[in-house]
């Protein structure tokens, strides 16, 4: 077993100092959007900065439990909330590098001397870039929210304890005095430890949905990529009505921008975790339907599935969940377990 450095600092917190000190990501970006004498080389460094974004967010998952283990529980999630924030702006930075990129070549043409193959060459590697950017931009997302959820089942389980503890020292006689009331919990985080186990957000009651100005109103000023940052720190800070109307009006805006599948997506999750379940489905639908080999296909059918399953509508889920394994062969180890395990306790065949 290794030594941890001197105070206590893990691999995942050494990442997050140094991202934050040398910040290689935005000069990797800023190299990116610059053009330099000749041909822009803007596909090999975006290919190199893709690649170290995706080591780093491999880190910081890999990293995740032994961080739990080597400090305080919640020390622990507020550095690798940090670290899913870093992680999100990064791959916001090189998203727009490459779109910039691609109207540089659309505004400037090729050089001379610079052949038509190799013109392709270089739109298939932003090609491929971009698509490696969504990916990774999905994952980054999940991976905020799972810790989110991490916190919230600790506050649940602390809050119980401490009931638990009250209670028994009321029965035993041992408390002088009544005690002190449980602190509420954080605006927007609620404590259900009944939660259907592969929810991605914690749930709460449903609330007053949002008036026609409001959703009018739902985005800011400025790019899909800052209204996108948005509506998901709505959705992040547990703010579901809001961030419904935020998404809705994303997706009506710039329904064929880069973001918009993970938006459909995550439009979905405002109702799912509200346990508004036919409204869930359908956004999940909409979301497989628009991008049926989109990043987020395979997380779309596996909610979906979830969502007609709470409905009570037995042979949809099970027919979701088989499309899902039939079309969806690059889906991820976990979100294959999950339709097993949905699978298994719905009695599919």
């Amino acid at each position: 077993m290794g030594t941890e450095p001197a105070g206590g600092d893990s691999g995942v917190h050494r990442s997050g100092r140094q991202l934050s000190r040398r910040n290689p990501v935005r000069t990797r970006t800023a190299m990116a959007a610059r053009p330099q004498s000749g041909w822009p080389r803007t596909g090999p460094v975006l290919s190199i900065a893709a690649g170290a974004l995706g080591g780093m967010l491999l880190m910081v998952a890999v990293a995740a439990p032994a961080a739990m283990a080597d400090a305080a529980p919640d020390h622990a999630l507020s550095r690798l909330q940090a670290e899913t924030r870093d992680l999100e702006a990064a791959t916001g930075s090189l998203s727009e590098a490459v779109r910039d990129a691609r109207m540089l070549l659309a505004q400037s043409g090729p050089p001379a001397g610079v052949s038509q193959p190799a013109l392709a060459r270089m739109d298939a590697r932003l090609s491929t870039v971009e698509h490696d950017l969504r990916t990774l931009t999905g994952k980054a997302e999940q991976l905020g929210f799972d810790v989110r959820q991490m916190r919230d089942r600790l506050e649940t389980v602390i809050s119980d304890m401490e009931m638990r503890l009250a209670r028994l020292e009321r029965e035993a006689g041992l408390a002088a005095s009544p005690p002190a009331a449980t602190p509420a919990p954080e605006p927007g985080i609620a404590a259900v430890p009944d939660r259907a186990p592969g929810d991605s957000l914690p749930s709460r009651g449903a609330e007053r949905p949002p008036a026609g100005n409001e959703a009018v109103a739902a985005l800011p000023e400025g790019s899909p990529q800052q209204q996108y940052a948005h509506a998901f720190g709505l959705l992040r800070a547990g703010d579901y009505d809001r961030a419904e109307a935020a998404l809705k009006a994303f997706v009506d805006r710039h329904p064929d921008d880069a973001l918009s599948g993970n938006a459909r997506y995550w439009l979905g999750e405002t109702h799912y975790v509200r346990g508004n379940y036919a409204a869930a489905a359908q956004a999940f639908l909409n979301a497989y339907q628009s991008e049926t080999n989109g990043a987020k296909a395979p997380d779309s059918l596996l909610k979906l599935g979830m969502a007609l399953a709470r409905l009570d509508k037995r042979n949809e889920a099970c027919a979701t969940f088989q499309e899902l394994e039939r079309s969806q062969p690059q889906a991820s180890p976990t979100i294959r377990q999950k339709a097993e395990e949905e699978k298994a306790r719905i009695g599919c065949s």
